[in-house]
């Protein structure tokens, strides 16, 4: 391997059991003393795992109630924490499939008439 040859980080998916670069990964955290968390920068502090980004993992996932982010994060998962999964996974995903991309921030310009036409029309 090359000096300037950069190595992709793998991580394994914690519902389907296959193996992804990093970056395509969502990951769950918990956090130190506190809640489960859907972390999109992949670096917030406490145990994470990994779920790759596929609406079939979020199918199964809901299914087993969890149970392999429970085990992998080592501690059991509320009535709460699963409604958050439930009600944030799937758009999580489509973030980060969008964020895969664009690492940077994406900033939108608009005239300030389109905008009261779009609230108007609202």
């Amino acid at each position: 391997m090359n000096d300037k040859e950069k190595k992709i980080p793998i991580r394994k998916c914690v519902v389907s059991g296959e193996r992804y670069p990093k970056v395509d990964m969502l990951r769950i955290v918990s956090l130190r003393g506190g809640p489960i968390r859907i972390d999109l920068t992949g670096k917030a502090p406490g145990r994470g795992c990994y779920v790759y980004p596929d609406p079939e993992n979020y199918h199964k996932l809901i299914k087993s109630k969890a149970s392999q982010v429970a085990k992998a994060l080592k501690k059991p998962i509320s009535e709460q924490e699963l409604e958050y999964l439930k009600n944030n996974l799937l758009q999580a995903f489509d973030e980060k499939k969008f964020r895969k991309k664009y690492t940077k921030p994406v900033a939108i310009r608009i005239r300030k008439e389109d905008l009261e036409k779009l609230n108007q029309a609202s």
